[in-house]
């Protein structure tokens, strides 16, 4: 099979549910996201050698996401983005990450990532004449993962 135009790192969409006891999770969009994590991770490899081994000998460990953090635009005239996620912080919730699979003005479908954390949120140091940003760190509290968490 041939290899296809890449895609775009546009179109993103970053929303947030709260844990709902019962009923449907509702998401609300955040816009002016900038930058995502690696969400691939790391997995630590456990030593299983014996003694009697001439080698070390290892098997795979747990899944290391490391830090996650997203980079957003304060939105400009009413720092909304900030001020809704600044009101989440530290409520656990999943994060939903949408990325389109073309790279179509509107795109057809989109590949979801689904994150359960609890979030942090805090301004970023700024100078003269820098846009402002904040930064959203994800405490994760489960697998990252394509499919909906109940």
């Amino acid at each position: 099979m041939a290899v296809k135009n890449g895609i775009l790192s546009s179109r993103v969409k970053f929303s947030f549910g709260e844990n709902v006891s019962s009923g449907t999770r509702t998401y609300t969009q955040i816009f002016g996201l900038q930058s995502v994590p690696s969400l691939g991770g790391d997995v630590d490899k456990v030593e299983t050698t014996c003694l009697e081994n001439l080698s070390r000998t290892y098997i795979n460990g747990l899944r290391d996401y490391g830090d996650l953090t997203f980079k957003f635009l304060y939105n400009s005239g009413d720092g909304e983005n900030y001020k809704t996620l600044q009101g989440l912080s530290g409520v656990s919730g999943v994060i939903k990450l949408e990325i389109p699979d073309d790279n179509l003005d509107t795109p057809a479908s989109y590949t979801a990532f689904y994150i359960p954390c609890q979030m942090t949120v805090s301004l970023d140091a700024f100078d003269i004449n820098t846009a402002l940003t904040f930064t959203v760190s994800a405490a994760l509290n489960g697998d990252i993962a394509n499919t909906e968490p109940a």
